[in-house]
């Protein structure tokens, strides 16, 4: 009977309810997405036989069928079938087809998709129509197009690796997408008299780049991705050719025509004594050798190392840790002991994963947070300083298509969703991608850092992110050298560039008053710095015997003149004795020329050998007005 068809009154179906397993795989584990695979892996856990459903592949004298492949195409077996009779499947693998989420279609057809989940081998039904003189897995032309079941048309490219057929008028014909999907013009109907039957193992990445060129998926495409035995292709077109003949009748060539052979692994180099180290589990060799060799394992076993050959349906099995996760999986991970590691060497100074930033950041009141890299165009170009996008070729949605140029707009994001949340302290650690992709921590501050009580509390302004980030740099033992700049996002007046050594190292200031509007937020501070952090050694000295002497100094600037120009002219007069300079006072107003600004800077000397003099003091003092008067600049009584 035809499923989907309409029942007569009082006709029974022999269709009893059933229990269905629901298995989820991971990615590593593609033998796992076939019933022999399940069955296999639990034979060895269970230490118990299975059955596996597949003849071995007859041989006879071939029919007249060539075979060419691609280099992406590493095996490629066909055989064909004449005088089949395609016609609604038996109950009982309709039933199966169902359990496993697929419609019914033919007999043929619907064996080619059983096989595929029952041994885990992808296979695909041609209808032959007697004119097929060879298939071959070539490149397509851009010239080819395919016509799909659905109706609609795949317009082929060069990078595609399609399934062609010449035919016997010497015309080749495109006749599917290789590991994806089966042509319209050869697809298995009610008037298929002659098949050909194909089973291929194809390469994983040209089987998903075209799927995913074309947004095209089928089982088929899922396990090449994932891998697939590549031994296993004439043994499954055994298998499915014996059930159409025994299910659609026809006669079958005996022969299987193919390319390429059985391959064998390299093999492992394991030590029994690994399996203490690593998993403290004390287990015999002889069992573990057993345990191995269930798992389909060929083993070589000598006095401290065995050459072990996995089986080639078992990708995951690649290093000596990895036999070892294999037998604590069969032995049993309960029976793993709770130890504490020994380390037996001392490791070196590393922070790859900046550690220490991420806990002086907490301490300091800050909360951690974790962005998608996915940002939109139009967040990507508020902060657009290289005129670089990385976009991505099949994005998910047109909000998330392009990779992010900066930690800020993720970090907006947050503070735009947590509206409710005046008072905000969040960094994040991440890559960003322009010209060239680099690691930086990215910080946000908005509202309050101290939250207003009977005192007036404090709100976030630009010098308490400077402070904030001059005190990270300390723990670093380095100083960070600011300069007024202009950032694209940023307020015009109130960012500055951050630097150390000569270079420019990161960005700070508060939004752009466009972007507050947008946000419906005001005050909100950024700074972006790359990593690793510079760091310097930390150097200690003895606590000092000698006091230290205090002069304050009032100078008379033009207003916007850089206060570490004037630093530097003060440093640079009276090394090495000063030790501080402070600025304790700024103003502007009356009693002031126009345009100007006041001022007052605390700086403190000390010898370290002994105490100053007042004429010690006296002439640093001088040396210190006649560099400022040098500059221009005058000096406030």
């Amino acid at each position: 009977m035809k499923f989907g068809a309409d029942m007569s009154p009082g006709m029974k179906l022999d269709w009893p309810p059933e229990v269905v397993f629901e298995l989820e795989v991971t990615p590593n584990r593609a033998d796992a997405l076939s019933i022999l695979g399940v069955a296999r892996d639990l034979a060895a856990k269970l230490q118990i036989p299975y059955k596996n459903p597949a003849p071995a592949p007859a041989s006879a004298p071939q029919k007249p069928l060539r075979l060419y492949t691609d280099a992406l195409c590493k095996r490629l077996v066909a055989s064909s079938i004449d005088e089949v009779r395609p016609a609604p499947s038996p109950i009982w693998l309709q039933r199966r087809l169902v359990a496993l989420g697929l419609a019914p279609e033919n007999n043929v057809s619907d064996i080619t998709r059983y096989v595929t989940f029952e041994l885990g081998q992808p296979l695909q039904a041609y209808d032959r129509k007697q004119d097929m003189i060879s298939i071959a897995v070539r490149r397509a032309s851009p010239k080819e197009s395919l016509e799909l079941g659905n109706g609609t048309t795949v317009q082929l490219t060069s990078s595609d690796m399609v399934v062609s057929a010449q035919l016997s008028s010497r015309r080749h014909e495109v006749i599917g997408l290789a590991g994806v999907v089966v042509g319209m013009s050869r697809k298995i109907n009610d008037s298929t008299t002659s098949l050909l039957l194909e089973a291929a193992n194809y390469d994983a990445q040209a089987v998903r780049r075209c799927a995913r060129r074309h947004k095209l998926g089928s089982d088929a495409q899922y396990r090449f991705e994932r891998g697939v035995d590549p031994n296993l292709a004439p043994i499954a077109l055994a298998r499915a050719a014996a059930l159409i003949v025994e299910l659609a009748g026809g006669n079958r060539s005996e022969c299987i025509v193919g390319t390429g052979t059985d391959v064998i692994r390299a093999p492992i180099h394991y030590r029994p004594s690994r399996l203490l180290q690593i998993a403290a589990l004390d287990v015999p060799e002889e069992i573990q050798q057993r345990l191995l060799g269930r798992l389909g394992c060929v083993i070589s076993p000598a006095k401290w190392t065995w050459e072990v050959i996995p089986p080639t349906w078992r990708f995951d099995l690649q290093h000596e840790e990895d036999l070892v996760e294999e037998i604590a999986r069969l032995v049993g991970y309960e029976h793993i002991p709770e130890t504490l590691p020994k380390l037996d060497f001392t490791p070196g100074i590393n922070d790859c994963t900046h550690r220490a930033i991420r806990g002086w950041m907490a301490a300091s009141g800050f909360q951690e947070v974790i962005n998608y890299a996915f940002i939109s165009p139009q967040e990507h170009q508020v902060f657009d300083a290289e005129g670089m996008r990385v976009a991505l070729t099949k994005p998910l949605s047109n909000e998330k298509s392009v990779l992010r140029n900066s930690l800020w707009p993720g970090l907006l994001e947050l503070a735009r969703n947590n509206h409710q949340q005046t008072d905000l302290m969040l960094f994040e650690i991440g890559h960003v991608f322009g010209k060239q992709e680099k690691e930086k921590i990215g910080l946000l501050v908005c509202g309050h850092f101290e939250a207003p009580s009977w005192l007036p509390g404090r709100k976030v302004d630009f010098f308490l992110l400077k402070g904030i980030l001059q005190s990270l740099a300390a723990s670093a033992n380095i100083s960070l050298d600011w300069r007024p700049a202009t950032v694209p996002g940023l307020h015009p007046c109130i960012t500055a560039s951050i630097g150390y050594g000569g270079k420019v190292i990161g960005h700070a200031g508060r939004i752009h008053p466009s972007l507050e509007d947008r946000l419906g937020r005001k005050e909100i501070y950024l700074a972006e710095l790359d990593l690793p952090l510079p760091s310097n050694p930390s150097t200690f000295s003895s606590l000092q015997r000698h006091p230290a002497a205090e002069r304050d100094i009032s100078v008379l600037l033009p207003r916007g003149y850089e206060y570490r120009i004037l630093e530097q002219l003060i440093k640079m007069s009276s090394a090495p004795l000063l030790e501080e300079i402070r600025l304790f006072d700024r103003y502007e107003g009356e009693n002031l020329p126009a345009g100007t600004m006041s001022l007052g800077v605390r700086l403190s000397f000390r010898h370290p050998e002994r105490s100053l003099t007042e004429a010690d003091i006296v002439e640093l003092m001088r040396k210190i007005r006649e560099a400022i008067l040098g500059e221009g600049i005058s000096l406030r009584e």
